[in-house]
C-alpha cells in the first residue's frame, strides 16, 4: 500500500523543521559565549572578597555550553520528527516562548541600566555592583532570553508549515514577519551591548538605554495588535493609541515632579 499525500506532508514538513533547528543552532554556538572555555567554566564559583569593605558577593557562574544547547535542540526536533504535534500545542508552546523571550529583553536593558548607573558610585562599591551584574546578564540572556529567542522562531516556523496554504499568502503575516526581523536585530544590539559592558565599555547612557528599552515595547504592542485584528488597519491605531496614552502619562509625571520639587 502507498502513503497519502498528507503522510508525505507531515515528512517534509518534520524534515524542514530539523533543517531549521540545526541551522538557528549554528550561529549560537559559533558564539564568543557559548565557547569552549566558557563550557570549562561551568559550576565554577566566584568570590569576590574586599579587604577594605563589610561588603562581599558570593555567587555561581554557570554559563550555558555547548553540549546543554545541543541536548535540547536534538531533543526537541527527534521529538518533532517522531510525533507531530497539534497546530494548538505548537501555538500554545510559540505564544510561551514569546512571552519568555520578551521578558528576557524587557529585564536585560534594566540591567543595562542599572550597571551604568553604578558606574558613578564609590570605586569599591563599583567594582561589586558591576561584577553582580555582569552574572545577573550573562545568566539572563544565555540561559532565559537566547533559548527563548530560538524557540519562539522554532514553534513559529513550526506553525507555519502546518498551514503554509494560509499564512504565507496573507499580508498581515508579512508584516508581522517584518517586525520580528526587527525584534531579532533588536535582540543581537542587545547582546552587543551587553559584551561591550562587559568590557568595560558604556556607549550609551542610561537615559537613552531607557528609550531603547521601551523599543521593545513598541514591537510587542504592534505584533499583539496585528495577530489580533489581521488584515484590519485598527491595530495601527491600537498601537499609536496605546503609546500616546503612555506618552501622556510619562510627562505628566515628569511635570508632577517638578511641581513637587518646585514646592
Amino acid at each position: 500500500m502507498g502513503i497519502g499525500n498528507s503522510e508525505f506532508g507531515i515528512l517534509d514538513s518534520k524534515f524542514i523543521v530539523f533543517a531549521l533547528c540545526s541551522l538557528l543552532l549554528a550561529p549560537i554556538l559559533t558564539t564568543k559565549a557559548l565557547s569552549i572555555r566558557d563550557a570549562q567554566s561551568v559550576l565554577r564559583h566566584k568570590e569576590i572578597l574586599l579587604t577594605n569593605s563589610n561588603l562581599s558577593i558570593i555567587g555561581t557562574d554557570v554559563p550555558p555550553t555547548n553540549k546543554s544547547l545541543c541536548s535540547l535542540f536534538l531533543v526537541l526536533c527527534s521529538f518533532s520528527y517522531l510525533y507531530p504535534m497539534d497546530f494548538n500545542v505548537v501555538k500554545a508552546l510559540h505564544i510561551i516562548f514569546v512571552v519568555s523571550w520578551f521578558a528576557g529583553l524587557f529585564y536585560i536593558v534594566r540591567l543595562f541600566i542599572y550597571h551604568t548607573e553604578a558606574q558613578q558610585r564609590e570605586e569599591t562599591e563599583r567594582r561589586v555592583l558591576s561584577e553582580q551584574f555582569e552574572i545577573m546578564e550573562k545568566k539572563l540572556w544565555w540561559i532565559i532570553t537566547t533559548p527563548a529567542m530560538v524557540l519562539t522562531l522554532l514553534f513559529g516556523t513550526w506553525m507555519i508549515l502546518l498551514n503554509p496554504e494560509y499564512y504565507l499568502q496573507v499580508g498581515w503575516m508579512h508584516l508581522k514577519l517584518g517586525f520580528v526581523a526587527l525584534l531579532l536585530v533588536y535582540h543581537f544590539v542587545c547582546q552587543k551591548i551587553m559584551n561591550d559592558l562587559k568590557k568595560g565599555q558604556f556607549n550609551w547612557k542610561s537615559n537613552g538605554l531607557r528609550i531603547w528599552n521601551e523599543v521593545a515595547t513598541l514591537a510587542l504592542v504592534a505584533i499583539v495588535f496585528l495577530v489580533v485584528m489581521k488584515d484590519s488597519l485598527n491595530w495601527i491605531k491600537g498601537t499609536v493609541g496605546f503609546f500616546a496614552v503612555a506618552i501622556g502619562l510619562m510627562i505628566g509625571i515628569k511635570i508632577y515632579k517638578r511641581l513637587r520639587k518646585g514646592g
